[in-house]
């Protein structure tokens, strides 16, 4: 089955384009193939419809999450102006100048993303830094020993089993989204994200050495000290 041309489209339902689009294989979306012949029409539709908003409210997470990654960095002197990226708007409680930096580029990734040839790698190899972002800390908690403080609410004894199961299972993420989608592959389907990771961390380090650690500073304890006793205050 393929899709409609949309001339024919424009005198069906809403349900009857949903049905021929859910039905099609080659839609590019599976799931909602599959969901919708086990469920049917209104079910799949309720579904579709909770699930976005909780889409988009775990993207505005996520976005929070790594614009305070580059606020914190910035804060420490390992970002360009970092004094303006590290600001938090005392009223909104946001590193808001972070955040802009994140959405734009973000914006021009998705640009890049547009292209057929590019957009699977780009969506690939977002999950690939993702990984690699969260494996960093989970890392050295392993062998941080004591100087990892626990926070009001932790592990206990099952942190370092759990963090090590952690750090293999995201490995072995990281090397299968580096893998080509088949075995045959040509110049055009080869999966190209092993060479943007390494090629990004060389450049990484190349900044590092030639800028960055004459700003960057290390870790702001008396930050971190004050977040410790925060929570400590908190706990209690």
């Amino acid at each position: 089955m393929t899709l409609r041309p949309p001339q024919q489209m424009r005198g069906m339902s809403l349900k009857i384009r949903l049905r021929a689009f859910m039905l099609t294989p080659s839609s590019g979306y599976p799931l909602m193939n599959l969901i919708y012949e086990h469920w049917g029409h209104a079910p799949t539709s309720a579904y579709f419809l909770f699930i976005t908003p909780v889409g988009f409210i775990g993207g505005s997470g996520t976005l929070l999450t790594y614009a305070s990654q580059i606020a914190a960095f910035a804060r420490d002197g390992g970002f360009p102006w970092h004094e303006r990226v590290a600001y938090v708007h005392p009223r909104l409680n946001l590193p808001i100048y972070s955040l802009a930096i994140l959405g734009i580029g973000t914006f021009l990734v998705l640009i890049i993303a547009l292209s057929p040839a590019a957009s699977s790698i780009i969506y690939s190899l977002s999950v690939v830094t993702g990984l690699i972002t969260f494996i960093v800390p989970i890392f050295f908690r392993i062998f941080a020993g004591d100087r990892w403080v626990p926070g009001p609410w932790n592990l206990g004894r099952w942190s370092i089993p759990i963090h090590i199961a952690a750090v293999v299972t995201q490995m072995y993420l990281i090397i299968m989204e580096c893998f080509p989608t088949a075995r045959a592959w040509t110049v055009e389907t080869f999966n190209y994200n092993f060479a943007l990771t390494v090629g990004a961390m060389l450049i990484s380090c190349g900044l590092y050495w030639s800028v960055g650690r004459r700003n960057f500073k290390g870790l702001d304890l008396e930050a971190l000290e004050a977040w410790r006793r925060h929570h400590a205050a908190y706990a209690e």
